[in-house]
Order: C-alpha cells, then structure tokens, then sequence
C-alpha cells in the first residue's frame, strides 16, 4: 500500500539536476504492524515480555514484470530487571528490478512506570541504509507512460550503492492491556545520499501518530476495568503517517478468539500527487487479515485491495509468522499492540 515511491524518486531525477532542491523518497508500508514487530513505533520493541523473532513477507502488484517485494527480519527481548529492551532488524526492500534498499537496525526502548498499570515508553533505533541501483534506468512496466527516463541514471561517474546512517524516536503512553497513545519521528536528520551527485536523494522525516484500545471479551469489569492479558478481544487502532507530499490515515478492527484472528482495516491517501504534469491514482486500501497461533507460534496472512486504481495489479500479499518464547525464570504481563 505504500508505493509510487521509485515513480517519484526517479520521475525525480530529471528535475534535480535542474533544481537545487533534492528527490523525495518515500518508505515502505507493512499492513499489518501488529505483525511486524516494532515497525510502528521503537517503543514497542520487548512489548511481548519473551524472546521474539519475526518474519514478514510483502509482495506488491505481482502482476507487474518488476514487482515490489519488502522482506523485513525482527529479533526482540525484554530485560524485566532492567525495565528495558533490545531489539535488531533488516529490511530488504526491492523496489524494482534496478533499484534495491538494505537495512539494519539496533532498537533500545525504556519502561518507565506511572502508576499500577500505567506507563511511558520510549525507544530509539539507531539504523545504517544501503542503497543501489543498476546501470539501467529503464523500468519497463513500472511506468505509466513507459520509460521517460531510459538511461537517466548512467554516468561515468556514477556510484554502485549509497551508505548513510539514520535514526528514529518514538514514545507512547500506555495502560496495561487496553489502551497506547504514541508517536514516532523516522529519518529525524533527513538523511540525503546519491549516485551522482551527494544530495540528490532526501529520505525525508515520516511523522507517525497512533491510538489503539483493546477490550477484555472474558471480562465484565467495564470499558477500562480490566488489565489482565486476554486469550479472546477486540480491539481498533488509528494510525496517521506524514511524510514528504503523503498524509495516510488508517483504521483497524479486529478479533482474537480461540486462538483465530480475523481483522479489516482501511486506509485512506489524503494527497493529490502530480509529477511532471501526470496524476497519479490515490493508494486507498481495504485489507483484510486472517491468522492464528499455536502456542508460541503465530502466523498471519493480509490481502490488500486498491480501492482506486483497478489497473497495475492492484492487490497486494503480505505473509508474517512470529515466534515467542516466555523466560524461564519470571512471568508478568506488558502491554503490547495488535492490529
């Protein structure tokens, strides 16, 4: 659901060495944050109170010759004693046949206690990008109007990948099991980079907001009565991204129950893109999520349907399986996001 990003950062270039002002490129998007552990916000990186490892798969478009495929790997513990947590991750993100973005990461987050079930969590990732692109600058298919840009990108000078650091901040303000308010800051120094010229290239700030509440079905205590860890819930989030020209919004509902989930959400692209005279469709979305888990197992499958645009193979998949395995030695709930 994310993309037009390459369409942007190449339909780009032909204007940069024009102007002074650099391309704008923009991030992916997993549709499932509840399944990609501690994509939304670093603060939630331990948020299981176990050792976690995650995997997630997206495959964008297939109907296209080059289509986009994000591959994002997680590790995650909590360290009770310290009311802190580690995390790590890569992210392969293939956002043509040419163009290919790496990613590594190390996440720390902090728990500071309110009150009896309340709390502050703040986190911090500390990543390194590499970027590359290919001699060819023809994309074939990708394009709307057919390659514009044949061979925009050679040059003698031109250099295989791009290295630079990057850094994001976020926090939240949680009540045990039922409620988290948070935001995050990514790419907080707007890193720049380029093939050709240092500066072409701006990976620009992502502003994230997010509210989730979750609802004890095995309770009767209330609305807001009741902390304890549930095998059966609802629950909803809102979820509003700014980067660069995109402002997203999203909302999510959903339910686990006997060890199923079933979940829907739909986000809407508030923006009106044109680039070079040629307007682009909005990236509205409803998806659809089913999954399940089995002991420390989960493992879920979202199917994303392009609302507005019925062209491009407008529909993407996405496969997560995450595994949790409790410590031996303590045993406590967290608060933790889903869906």
């Amino acid at each position: 659901m994310r993309k037009l990003s390459v369409l942007m950062l190449m339909a780009s270039f032909a204007t940069t060495i024009l102007a002074d002002e650099p391309a704008q490129e923009m991030d992916y998007t997993l549709s499932g944050h509840a399944t990609s552990p501690f994509s939304l916000n670093p603060c939630y990186v331990g948020e299981s109170n176990a050792y976690r490892a995650g995997l997630n798969y997206r495959m964008q478009w297939p109907k296209l010759e080059n289509e986009y495929r994000t591959m994002r790997l997680t590790y995650d513990q909590n360290f009770y004693k310290l009311v802190s947590s580690v995390g790590v991750h890569y992210v392969f993100d293939g956002q043509a046949e040419d163009y290919k973005s790496h990613e590594l990461g190390l996440t720390y987050s902090h728990n500071i206690r309110v009150t009896e079930g309340h709390y502050v969590r703040l986190g911090l990732t500390a990543a390194v990008f590499i970027k590359k692109v290919g001699e060819d600058g023809a994309y074939g298919d990708q394009w709307q109007n057919g390659s514009i840009l044949d061979n925009s990108l050679e040059d003698d000078n031109m250099k295989e990948k791009a290295v630079f650091p990057d850094f994001t901040f976020g926090a939240a303000y949680v009540m045990e099991n039922i409620f988290s308010a948070g935001f995050a800051i990514y790419h907080i120094s707007a890193p720049r980079y380029g093939f050709v010229n240092d500066d072409a290239i701006e990976l620009p700030r992502r502003y994230n907001f997010h509210v989730r509440y979750m609802h004890n079905l095995e309770s009767s205590a209330g609305l807001w009565g009741n902390r304890g860890k549930a095998e059966n819930y609802i629950m909803g989030t809102l979820n509003f991204q700014h980067q660069g020209e995109y402002n997203i919004g999203s909302v999510n509902v959903g339910a686990f129950v006997s060890h199923m989930m079933l979940g829907v959400a739909y986000r809407h692209d508030f923006r009106d893109m044109e680039v070079d005279g040629v307007k682009y469709a909005k990236l509205n979305t409803v998806s659809f999520m089913i999954g399940g888990s089995y002991k420390g197992l989960q493992a879920y499958y979202t199917y994303d349907l392009f609302t507005s645009r019925k062209t491009n193979g407008s529909w993407s998949h996405e496969f997560s399986i995450v595994y949790a395995m409790a410590p031996k030695h303590y045993r406590y709930s967290c608060p933790v996001v889903y869906w």
